[in-house]
């Protein structure tokens, strides 16, 4: 039977310490990650204010089109151009490049979090993904190990023949 931890005390306290270790420093930088993209994400304070700039514009320039008077033939032309215009070059505009740049602060978040959490998480969590976690080390007898390591035609080395890493099926 396979078993996760030594028999032997101090062997077992080393291996539970430096799993507890790892969890915390897992969780530490998880949520160092968290905070970095509750950050950027605070810079959608600005995007959402040019939209909302934008968007009062436009409310603005709908209101100036309601007071444009109809019966003046070269004033009403003139100046329901200039309301398109507005709207084209300065509502409708900020409208875009907020959402743009909303967009593009949820992509920044998310990446700049992953960047910062992910390479000190994988440094010390890859280690332990090469197997169940048993060793044969202290667990398999000399003879099943030394067995093993001849059907899978390798020398068996003088001395005690125990396999470190996982345990062979």
């Amino acid at each position: 039977m396979l078993k996760p931890y030594p028999d032997s005390p101090w062997p077992a306290f080393l291996r539970v310490l430096a799993d507890t270790v790892v969890f915390f420093w897992t969780v530490v930088w998880a949520y160092l990650g968290w905070l970095i993209y509750q950050t950027v994400m605070g810079l959608q304070a600005i995007a959402d204010g040019m939209t909302n700039t934008g968007a009062t514009f436009n409310k603005w320039i709908a209101a100036f089109r309601q007071v444009i008077p109809n019966d003046v033939p070269l004033l009403t032309k003139f100046l329901q151009d200039m309301a398109n215009a507005l709207q084209h070059y300065s509502g409708d505009q900020l409208v875009s490049a907020g959402h743009n740049i909303h967009d593009a602060i949820i992509r920044v978040a998310i990446t700049l979090a992953l960047l910062v959490a992910l390479p000190p998480i994988l440094l010390v969590l890859l280690p332990y993904g090469g197997g169940d976690g048993a060793t044969c080390e202290r667990q398999a007898p000399r003879s099943r190990s030394c067995e093993w390591r001849r059907s899978q035609g390798g020398p068996t080395p003088p001395g005690p023949c125990l396999r470190i890493g996982p345990c062979p099926p």
